[in-house]
């Protein structure tokens, strides 16, 4: 958000469902066509189904391979990313990099007490979004929570660039599999010169990629709610900053009244 204030429950509950509605329909657009273009009787075995790249000497064909092999690689990597951004954030916690999420949040979540009062804002008017350490006017940062804000922006800015590819995926794979649907019927003819054991090679490759699009857009799906759970989760941990402080100090920090309640809402990372 270009402002540090959350957003209004309505408003997070359009984001959030507009977003998993266009994902959705992508999802359920490919498994439909998948389940049209179905093959009967036993599957023979094929470099899609390997993860090896496909060539069958059509530049068409072969570009078409080539897009869903690079897909495919694409959320193989970001799952590898996403691994790597909490590892750093846990090593600087004291943690085995490969803590498990609510470990390494829990962990946050107390050692931010014993900081200064801070919210992590992020700003989704950009692609991909950013976010930031903002420390209350009047907190003094030692350069040890300096450290650890700047693991923990990282972190945070690998998740939501994570979250901004992998929520655009879904419907590039659509967008993948209806031009594999139109070779899936020309194939036959285009290929008629070849022995049919190499037309029927190919018509297994194109299926099983067409396939394969559909877990790519789902495996997407799942990473993209992930990330964006992961850095509301960081947003919710940061707000705990400050709480071991009496509440008059905290309040006074805030410029707020004393009798005034401390936010509970801190996410404001809800596209």
């Amino acid at each position: 958000m270009s402002s540090s204030r959350p957003a209004s429950p309505s408003t997070k509950t359009h984001r959030r469902e507009v977003l998993r509605s266009v994902v959705a329909f992508a999802a359920l657009a490919l498994a439909g066509c998948v389940h049209r273009a179905a093959r009967q009787g036993p599957r023979m075995p094929t470099k899609v189904s390997r993860g090896e790249k496909v060539e069958i000497g059509s530049p068409v064909y072969d570009e078409y391979f080539d897009t869903v092999h690079d897909l495919h690689v694409l959320v193989t990597t970001t799952r590898l990313e996403e691994r790597d951004a909490r590892s750093s954030l846990a090593s600087v916690l004291g943690l085995l990099p490969t803590a498990p999420q609510e470990q390494v949040l829990e962990k946050l979540r107390q050692r931010v007490q014993q900081l200064p009062s801070m919210h992590l804002h992020v700003d989704d008017k950009v692609k991909p979004p950013s976010s930031r350490i903002v420390v209350t006017p009047g907190s003094s940062v030692d350069e040890s929570t300096k450290g650890l804000n700047t693991v923990i922006e990282a972190s945070a800015n690998a998740e939501l660039s994570i979250y901004q590819r992998m929520s655009e995926l879904p419907e590039r794979a659509h967008r993948v599999h209806n031009v594999g649907d139109t070779l899936i019927d020309s194939a036959q003819k285009d290929f008629a010169s070849r022995p049919p054991s190499e037309r029927e090679q190919v018509d297994a490759e194109l299926h099983d990629a067409q396939e394969l699009l559909v877990r790519i857009a789902q495996d997407a799906q799942d990473i993209a709610a992930e990330a964006h759970g992961f850095v509301v989760k960081l947003q919710e941990a940061v707000e705990r900053s400050g709480t071991s402080e009496p509440a008059s100090s905290r309040n006074k920090k805030r410029g707020a009244k004393p009798s005034k309640p401390r936010r509970q809402e801190p996410a404001d990372f809800n596209p």
